[in-house]
């Protein structure tokens, strides 16, 4: 992710500095996008953030084949950058959350397996006339083709499986269109770096620049597009995720996270026993179980979802009370939580993963069991009021010196830390002590409830 963002930043200094030398060719080449903008603002009844208004006008000359590959993906990647930079990961992000169907689940995903997702052929720069098929067709009961439920009689509400921002929107989908995707829309979503593609829609209850959450409705499900509204064709949603690489928009198969999400209940499946589930504690503790995604030195996704951050009773409430304390003292900045109750089986997993290198003394034993294993550690950092988390001179399980908190002191003075990220860093350790909790030398995002001993006695391991 690092490295992405640097090139972000590079290909946008690169484009803008190329803006300028061209001068006024330039503008005269792209007066008709400042154009298509300006109406895409007049039609929102709002003027659009050019963040916004660039990607929906550079993703509708892509569709129409109005662009070169090589001018598209320069645009692309200005626009991906001007994106990441205004909607952060923490204050507009979140996981996919719930299923993008309301009263389906996972066995209405066409193909077994998942295996209609098929992104061989897939080029995004390619707009309506690309191969393959990367996405995830969910079928719904409309037997008579009327955009209605069997069940029900009523129309089928389409919702956002994450928090995100709405980049594009195309309605007015007609049957001689050669639009394969119809009525559409595309969210761009903070947290997974990347954008979420809703196609064969009918009505489309939002516009582009809304923000959206998780669970609300954004769409009804139709039959638009030249091969959707086919009798031959049951009615479905074609459900696609893109992640923002160096190469452009590159599809990833959402079928194991749509079959996590897509349960009768799928909150039966996360057991919380004598433990408190934070989000319901807090509105203002943020929950980013790096562990519960790849984003982590494992490289899986170790709990799969619906992701909850649980603590036994008094460490849970002691976050809370830490969380208080940082709002008083820095009015909108949040506790993040990277990690809270890790079962043991999760323990062995990670152990495995280091055993035997450099590296497992960053790890405990699960022989000797983890404190996380009761429930009564966190891992945590701070975001500021713009929801970017502050700089603590590494990354979160980053294995080295520049994690140790005893060794601040001896980096500082060769330069390796600077005196801002140890104030970061002091900062959090302030408001978790006066909360109750106790640091380690090792790792400056690791709390324990009390001292290790302590919580030994009074704590039982969660398996």
């Amino acid at each position: 992710m690092k490295s992405r963002r640097i090139r972000n930043r590079i290909s946008l200094l690169l484009i803008l500095f190329s803006c300028i030398c061209c001068g006024g060719n330039k503008k005269k080449e792209t007066g008709a996008v400042e154009s298509k903008s300006d109406s895409l603002s007049t039609a929102a009844g709002r003027n659009l953030p050019v963040e916004v208004s660039g990607w929906y006008t550079l993703e509708q000359e892509v569709l129409e084949g109005r662009v070169s590959h090589a001018e598209a993906r320069s645009r692309y990647f200005l626009q991906d950058s001007l994106l990441e930079s205004t909607y952060t990961k923490y204050k507009y992000g979140s996981k996919v959350r719930c299923f993008p169907l309301p009263g389906y689940s996972s066995k209405d995903i066409g193909g077994k397996n998942g295996e209609g997702y098929r992104p061989s052929g897939y080029n995004w720069f390619d707009g309506n006339r690309h191969g393959g098929h990367p996405a995830q067709d969910i079928f719904v009961n409309d037997t008579d083709r009327d955009c209605r439920d069997d069940k029900t009689g009523k129309p089928i509400p389409v919702v956002s499986v994450c928090r995100g921002i709405v980049v594009s929107v195309k309605t007015g989908w007609t049957e001689d269109s050669e639009i394969r995707g119809g009525n559409y829309l595309y969210i761009y979503d903070p947290w997974l770096y990347g954008y979420y593609y809703y196609a064969h829609l009918d009505s489309i209850k939002v516009a582009a620049g809304d923000t959206v959450t998780p669970g609300q409705q954004i769409a009804t499900l139709g039959r638009t597009g030249k091969n959707a509204f086919q009798a031959r064709s049951p009615t479905h949603l074609h459900l696609m995720s893109l992640i923002a690489t160096a190469k452009g928009p590159q599809p990833r198969n959402l079928y194991t996270e749509l079959c996590a999400t897509g349960r009768e209940n799928p909150d039966a499946e996360v057991s919380c026993p004598n433990a408190l589930d934070i989000a319901a504690l807090s509105e203002m503790i943020i929950v980013d179980l790096k562990y519960s995604q790849e984003d982590n030195f494992t490289g899986q996704d170790l709990y799969g979802a619906p992701d909850k951050c649980c603590l036994c009773e008094k460490p849970a409430r002691m976050l809370v009370e830490a969380q208080r304390f940082l709002t008083e003292k820095h009015p909108g900045y949040a506790i993040v939580v990277f990690d809270c109750l890790r079962p043991r089986s999760v323990q062995k997993i990670m152990w495995e993963k280091v055993k035997g290198t450099p590296f497992q003394s960053y790890v405990a034993d699960p022989a000797r069991i983890s404190m996380h294993n009761y429930g009564a550690a966190v891992d945590a950092s701070i975001v500021d009021t713009d929801g970017r988390l502050l700089d603590m001179g590494s990354e979160f399980d980053f294995f080295g010196e520049l994690s140790q908190p005893r060794l601040e002191k001896k980096l500082l003075e060769a330069g390796k830390l600077t005196e801002a990220q140890i104030a970061n860093r002091h900062l959090l350790r302030e408001i978790m002590e006066k909360a109750g909790f106790t640091s380690i030398g090792s790792e400056w995002w690791h709390f324990n409830a009390g001292e290790k001993e302590e919580i030994r006695r009074n704590y039982t391991v969660i398996e």
